[in-house]
């Protein structure tokens, strides 16, 4: 399959998972627990994008332009803070709404993103001569974990 095939596949399959979670969460009955996932994933998302240029951000996985790998912010300490942010933010529907099938979607969408972030990270190997040093010294997900 070619890049730009898989990598609108990938974005197709994430915000099917996204819609489905958000649409089967109610949020005027979201629990504490779920509103602390939420906000942790909305704050890290907005730190992640804040670090960016604006004509560098997509979501697609492919690099835009000629732009220089980002090393500031929370990419400091992990590869895919993005991708952080929303499983972590998604986790707060699932905990408002613990149904089976809300369970199964979040675990689709995680198995979605672990596609996404190895096939951005091949794209990023081929964009940026300092990925490989980069990904090395930088865990993928979670700090410290992976």
């Amino acid at each position: 399959m070619k890049p730009h095939v898989k990598s609108f596949v990938l974005v197709s399959l994430q915000v099917l998972c996204l819609l489905f979670l958000f649409k089967t969460s109610y949020l005027h009955q979201l629990n504490y627990l779920a509103w602390i996932f939420l906000v942790i994933g909305f704050c890290i998302g907005i730190w992640s994008v804040a670090v960016f240029s604006i004509s560098q951000l997509t979501v697609m996985p492919e690099p835009r332009g000629k732009g220089e790998l980002n090393e500031k912010g929370p990419y400091k300490f992990v590869r895919h803070p993005m991708y952080a942010a929303v499983l972590m933010a998604s986790l707060g529907f699932v905990i408002a709404n613990p149904t089976i099938i809300s369970i199964l979607i979040y675990g689709a969408l995680v198995l979605v993103l672990q596609v996404k972030m190895n096939h951005e990270e091949q794209l990023l190997k081929k964009a940026y001569t300092n990925y490989e040093a980069y990904s090395k010294r930088t865990f993928k997900l979670i700090p410290g974990l992976y």
